[in-house]
């Protein structure tokens, strides 16, 4: 009897996209590992090297899911779970007591709220409307997948001649997935979105916000921006001194220190792990007596460094109307247990 083919070649190539963004060969080669294990396989039929490319594991899980000796679940859920963090965006506010309760109730009633089981090609299709997914409900928090199309420009600069450059902008559209949570025992709203895949040096405060926003009124209406127009400031900025302050678990890359007389930005030239601590700098001189909009550095965490921007930007939401916008930036792929570490240490170091 012919095994129903369960990802084709196009499919294929999809989920092996997926999960180079999403970088999941470890958690994938541990999956194929327990199958390995469990079905007590002999040595290649199903990769389990460490360095295997995304291509064999690709072949590998195909063989499993066709074989039965994995469920398209249990794909899902690393799938899943990849999505809730990542490369990211966190933008993080206050709910004040006397609005918590509304918050709850409404995150909880999106108006396209998807039951149906997950399929794998929905980590890949592009939804012609946004729609969501319960992920988590209980007394601590309550977590919320939105999966919606994005949209956005990019433009390509050629110069075919001495005299002549010429610019193209072409509309990118692209799957995304906002995770909306909600922090019951903290009283914080979480809005992650992840990175544009094609165009992420163009993700400012400006645009994230205004995509949050859509994403709001796409899955709750006109009432939903006036609840999300309620919520309180994360009070970022206020922790700055603080941080500047701690060489106990933070490294600082990037500082931008200001005050009436004087603005500044002072980074380190390298990136990533070859940076150094700029205040080992001589050149650093900002211990005291200055304001910051952001700082750029990592935290400590069980001995890994989790890389993040922290910027308090100013967002103009109408004529003579803005607010205040706590944006982290997650350069590198990360856990949700990380993201939550860097917002706790953040909230230790406000006065």
């Amino acid at each position: 009897m012919t095994r129903a083919i369960v990802l084709d070649n196009d499919e294929q190539e999809r989920l092996t996209h997926f999960l180079k963004r999403r970088q999941l060969n470890e958690s994938m080669v541990a999956l194929l590992t327990k199958v390995k294990e469990d079905q007590d396989l002999k040595r290649g039929q199903v990769t389990t090297a460490q360095n295997a490319t995304y291509e064999s594991i690709i072949e590998s899980l195909t063989t499993s899911l066709n074989e039965g000796w994995v469920t398209t679940q249990q794909v899902v859920e690393i799938l899943d779970g990849a999505e809730i963090a990542g490369r990211q965006h966190v933008c993080v506010f206050s709910i004040p007591d006397d609005l918590i309760d509304e918050v709850s109730t409404s995150i909880q009633s999106p108006a396209t709220l998807n039951v149906q089981g997950v399929t794998l090609d929905e980590f890949w299709e592009i939804p012609q409307e946004p729609y969501t997914r319960l992920i988590k409900n209980d007394q601590a928090s309550l977590v919320m997948k939105v999966i919606a199309p994005r949209y956005y420009w990019i433009s390509d600069e050629t110069q075919p001649s001495d005299d002549l450059i010429e610019i193209v902008k072409r509309r990118e559209k692209e799957r995304t997935a906002v995770i909306i949570k909600l922090d019951r025992v903290n009283k914080l709203l979480q809005i992650r979105v992840p990175i544009r895949e094609k165009a992420s040096n163009q993700d400012t405060t400006i645009s994230v916000y205004s995509f949050i926003a859509e994403i709001i009124k796409s899955q709750y209406d006109d009432q939903g921006l006036v609840w999300f127009n309620k919520v309180a400031r994360f009070p970022l900025a206020d922790s700055f001194q603080k941080i500047i302050e701690n060489r106990t678990d933070f490294a600082l890359y990037t500082d931008t220190p200001e005050n009436q007389h004087f603005k500044s930005s002072m980074s380190h030239k390298a990136a990533g792990d070859d940076a150094a601590d700029i205040r080992d700098f001589d050149q650093w001189g900002f211990a005291e007596g200055f304001a910051r909009t952001s700082l750029r550095g990592a935290w400590t965490h069980d001995d890994i460094a989790i890389h993040v921007r922290m910027y308090a930007d100013k967002v103009k939401t109408g004529n003579q109307m803005s607010r205040e916008v706590c944006r982290l930036f997650f350069p590198r792929p990360c856990t949700d247990e990380q993201v939550e570490h860097v917002i706790d240490r953040i909230k230790a170091h406000l006065p």
